[in-house]
């Protein structure tokens, strides 16, 4: 029987590619991180905003853009500087970057800071802290101006002279509502009002806003398209284990002996969310992933085992046996 994704993957290719343009509407998380930005933006000078990859930090600030009018500029506008500079001078192409921007506009918004950082902080780097000189001086200039300037990065440490300056905004992990937010802007109406996304964000809540366009960009066709088959196509895509379910030998619980507490976590830890979607719903409990699987490949790695661990792993395998069999 095909899965859903070869399903499909075999259907005709269609006249006319589906249109995939941006989305417009802010999900929650990203409308309060927008709002932050806009309060912080009235009481100094230097911002950040820090986002995980795919959480939408690039929509969050031309929604800042729109509001203010200010400058965005990104890896893009940097590279198009270095390439008028010798190919070492990472600094100084930034530093003529910043200053351009701010001599023709009092508001800056940086994207991508953190791709230019991570050049200038490998352990290779033959001018390590050469870029916090250019940030110090590019702050300096722009507060001395009276201009602002909002970088944005990913979720890790900003540079000192910036962090040292700035008001930091986040944007939040995303909830059940930026996942139906998402959705709705790439699926057709009816489809995103047949799926719970409650239950999409307790199966896989740390899916980012690349993952999930792409999810339904690809199912949107599916007229029979509902939460379970929305979950196969994640479950195929972006949660593939590093071992395979049919590789894994099935175990039952009563083939366990003296590891009484340990079947009693598994099952309630383990298994639970698995075989009882309204009570874990309820106790707030997500299915677990990744783990057993790494357990399973750490033994099978094992030439000898003693015992215990090979109690312990008969006993990760029965859990595996009851989170793959169907919900």
């Amino acid at each position: 029987m095909l899965t859903l994704v070869e399903r499909q993957a075999s259907r005709p290719i269609r006249e006319g590619r589906i249109a995939s343009e941006d989305r417009n509407e802010l999900t929650p998380a990203q409308r309060v991180a927008t709002e932050r930005l806009l309060a912080v933006i009235r009481a100094g000078n230097i911002v950040v905003l820090k986002a995980a990859h795919g959480a939408g930090r690039t929509t969050v600030l031309r929604a800042v853009q729109a509001a203010t009018r200010g400058a965005l500029i990104g890896a893009g506008d940097f590279m198009g500087v270095l390439a008028g500079h010798q190919a070492a001078a990472i600094e100084e192409a930034f530093v003529s970057l910043m200053d351009r921007a701010l001599d023709h506009h009092d508001f800056v918004i940086l994207d991508d800071h953190h791709l230019i950082a991570a050049v200038v902080k490998d352990c290779c780097y033959a001018r390590r802290k050469m870029m916090d000189i250019a940030l110090t001086a590019i702050l300096d200039r722009a507060i001395a101006r009276n201009k602002q300037v909002l970088f944005a990065m990913d979720d890790n440490n900003a540079p000192r002279p910036v962090e040292s300056r700035a008001f930091i905004v986040e944007i939040e992990t995303f909830t059940p509502a930026d996942y139906e937010s998402i959705c709705r802007a790439y699926l057709g109406a009816a489809a995103a009002r047949r799926l719970d996304y409650a239950e999409i964000h307790r199966f896989a809540p740390e899916l980012n806003a690349h993952q999930l366009r792409n999810a339904c960009v690809w199912l949107r066709a599916d007229c029979e398209l509902d939460t379970g088959r929305f979950t196969e196509y994640l479950t195929a895509q972006n949660m593939t284990s590093n071992v395979e379910l049919e590789q894994v030998e099935s175990v039952d619980w009563k083939d366990l002996k003296g590891f009484d507490d340990v079947i009693q976590a598994l099952e309630a830890k383990i298994a639970l969310p698995f075989e009882n979607r309204a009570l874990a719903a309820e106790l707030q409990l997500r299915p677990k992933r990744g783990v057993l699987s790494g357990v399973n490949y750490f033994f099978a790695l094992t030439t000898t085992i003693s015992p215990g661990q090979r109690q312990l792993l008969l006993a990760l395998r029965a859990a595996r046996s009851a989170a793959a069999r169907p919900l």
